[in-house]
């Protein structure tokens, strides 16, 4: 019976993909931060809405703010200038205050 066979979708995209932003959110609250860095590196969508999350839960941080002051310190202590990058593009008055040492 053609009801039991599941189905597919459309050539070039994937269930996962398709879902909205917040229930990605969702989705990467409940991995393993490996299991969650694996899902990152699967898309530039994944990354996008996951990406901060899982910096503030590797730093020890409130996973639902950005803490730009934590992220760029463990970036320039680990040498990653593209997050440095990232942080200084994306940080807002509202993020927190980002001094200089």
């Amino acid at each position: 019976m053609t009801a039991d066979i599941p189905q597919r979708c459309p050539k070039g995209t994937d269930l996962l993909s398709s879902l909205p932003d917040e229930l990605i959110l969702l989705i990467g609250e409940e991995l393993s931060v490996h299991s969650l860095n694996a899902l990152i590196q699967a898309s530039k969508r994944f990354y996008f809405v996951l990406s901060s999350y899982m910096y503030n839960l590797v730093l020890g941080g409130d996973p639902n703010t950005f803490n730009a002051t934590k992220t760029a310190t463990f970036a320039a202590r680990t040498g990653n200038l593209a997050t440095i990058s990232k942080v200084l593009t994306y940080a807002t008055p509202q993020d927190d205050h980002i001094k200089p040492g």
